[in-house]
């Protein structure tokens, strides 16, 4: 039987800060060009507590608003682990707590977004501490799995209707320790930078493949695609990249091959990364080919 795929962006206010785009007319764009089911929006914590105690959900409030009322869906990230770099996500005042502070600041903070967010519909699952246990990237010091568990169990607490995605630390990761998430999402990524040059990842669609089969038999669990790469990965961030370079590092045909190849594991949710650059290079450096190719895919 063939799959019924809905698709997912995601969008971070750093990035749109890096490219120069608002955050809120990329959303616009996406629903009026694209055929995208659901946004993955985050709840960076030194944006929105910029001094303890004092909450500012403006932006976020604007964004939500705004899928809201083109009837799509919210996939809210919560703690201090979000996507953009620099990976962990902490306000400047928490660095003068020690750690049993810092840990209630972070609960505190959690729910404060939400009970803002909790009776808005259209937030349909939280993704909780992303990437929670990858040491391999970002600038992260605290891979604590107590805590991980408490933030766990308080989300449950404030919201036990809405499900829980967690990702695995890497791309190989299996969740075989608590706590275990009512989804379980996974990173799809087919290169990396290395040293001096683009180097291919090793992970065949079959591995995510299996992964989902073992979620569904093991732990009841379905499995997510919560980011396939749709964006160059190169030396500097892609916004110092040359036309060139982007071309080369995420041309067209890569990435039909990224869509084929998400498709192929079975899941039936894929949330793409890179919509801030396909935006960006569109409007900004005139090169229509990555909006133009994604729009065509998530029409297909």
């Amino acid at each position: 039987m063939k799959i019924q795929h809905s698709y997912g962006v995601s969008i971070s206010a750093i990035a749109c800060d890096n490219y120069e785009i608002d955050s809120l007319e990329l959303i616009e764009a996406l629903l009026n060009d694209m055929n995208v089911d659901r946004f993955r929006l985050m709840s960076y914590w030194p944006q929105i507590e910029p001094k303890m105690g004092e909450f500012d959900f403006k932006l976020l409030d604007a964004q939500i608003d705004k899928v809201a009322r083109a009837g799509k869906q919210v996939s809210l990230a919560l703690g201090m682990r979000q996507p953009r770099w620099p990976e962990c996500h902490i306000p400047d005042w928490v660095s003068a707590l020690n750690q049993p502070e810092r840990n209630q600041r972070l609960y505190a903070f959690i729910e404060a977004v939400i009970k803002r967010y909790k009776s808005n519909t259209c937030v349909t699952s939280y993704q909780l501490e992303n990437e929670a246990l990858n040491r391999g990237i970002g600038v992260c010091t605290d891979f604590d799995r107590k805590r991980l568990k408490a933030e766990h169990n308080l989300v449950k607490s404030l919201d036990p209707s809405t499900p829980i995605i967690m990702s695995t630390s890497n791309s190989w990761g299996l969740p075989l320790r608590a706590p275990r998430p009512d989804v379980i999402g996974f990173s799809y990524y087919l290169y990396e930078w290395g040293k001096e040059e683009p180097t291919n990842k090793p992970i065949p669609w079959q591995l995510h493949w299996l992964r989902r089969q073992l979620g569904q038999k093991i732990w009841r669990r379905e499995s997510i695609c919560h980011e396939l790469q749709m964006e160059p990965w190169g030396p500097v961030g892609n916004e110092h990249l040359t036309n060139k370079k982007c071309i080369d590092l995420m041309s067209a045909d890569r990435l039909e091959q990224h869509m084929r190849y998400a498709k192929r594991t079975g899941v039936e949710q894929i949330d793409l990364w890179g919509a801030e650059w396909w935006y960006w290079m569109k409007y900004t450096r005139k090169q229509n080919y990555a909006w133009e190719t994604v729009a065509r895919l998530l029409a297909s």
